[in-house]
């Protein structure tokens, strides 16, 4: 679907100014998220919850780049860019340029994805900066068929801190710098919304020993979390994704998602603070 909302920035000046993106990402807030920023840019902004909207996203409009999750239901971002390949190449129609959206950008997903026909790479959550950086590079240097290395403020590495920290409040404040006027209050509503559904699934899939239940909702939530910098959420999450692959889910898994509904308390009171005055 097109998103509609009138870009923020409206001024001719704007090297991106109507450039066209697909984003396609199953994650109704990281969608949200991408598509404000590329408005502060001046994009206009396309979206598709999976492989399969993007493939007819693309035959109905021209797209200028596209912005690729690697880890979504119906079908994968592996399998659509090898699908956009494959059409592109039976068409004869000039690369779009596809850089994969991804939580991590280690030596194996690097190679997945360019296996699969990604150009480049953006590490999840997005910065602003980080986003105009990579598609400048693709969309107007004079080096836009030269792959290069992600640019290093690409990713916000959100380490293993002190487990008494909640938020990355450094990153939430270049967050509300990055959003300019809009503030973050709505970003943060939504993840709070969001959050009850996600804790109550995760709680569901442990019950009925669904681990591949666990492992999406847990690999949903982790991205949802990182884009409020909620870094002892991310954590509990990665141990979660782990637990998955090794069924029948442990006792383990309970225990972990008691820690998930405490987190959740912690969260909300933490992040309705830093809500724009």
């Amino acid at each position: 679907m097109l998103m509609t909302h009138v870009p923020v920035h409206q001024s001719s000046s704007l090297p991106l100014q109507g450039k066209r993106i697909l984003v396609v990402e199953d994650n109704p807030m990281n969608q949200l998220l991408m598509v404000a920023l590329l408005e502060q840019l001046g994009c206009i902004a396309y979206v598709a919850a999976h492989g399969k909207i993007a493939l007819q996203q693309l035959a109905n409009h021209p797209i200028d780049l596209i912005l690729m999750d690697c880890h979504m239901p119906e079908m994968d971002g592996f399998a659509t860019t090898r699908e956009i390949r494959a059409r592109e190449q039976q068409q004869r129609q000039t690369m779009c340029p596809i850089i994969a959206l991804t939580a991590t950008v280690l030596a194996q997903d690097k190679d997945d994805c360019l296996t699969a026909g990604m150009n480049d790479f953006l590490a999840k959550p997005v910065h602003v900066q980080a986003l105009q950086t990579i598609l400048t590079r693709w969309l107007i240097s004079d080096c836009v068929h030269k792959l290069t290395a992600p640019d290093s403020t690409a990713a916000t590495v959100l380490e293993n801190d002190d487990a008494e920290v909640c938020l990355d409040e450094a990153y939430l404040a270049k967050l509300r710098g990055d959003m300019g006027g809009r503030g973050i209050t709505w970003l943060i509503e939504l993840f709070l919304g969001e959050l009850p559904r996600y804790v109550a699934e995760i709680e569901q899939a442990i019950a009925r020993q669904d681990a591949d239940a666990l492992y999406q909702t847990a690999h949903r939530l982790k991205g949802s979390a990182a884009n409020v910098g909620a870094r002892r959420l991310i954590n509990i999450c990665l141990e979660l994704e782990a637990l998955s692959h090794q069924p029948p889910i442990t006792p383990a898994a309970t225990l972990i998602a008691v820690h998930l509904i405490q987190e959740r308390k912690r969260l909300k009171n933490a992040l309705e603070k830093l809500k724009d005055v």
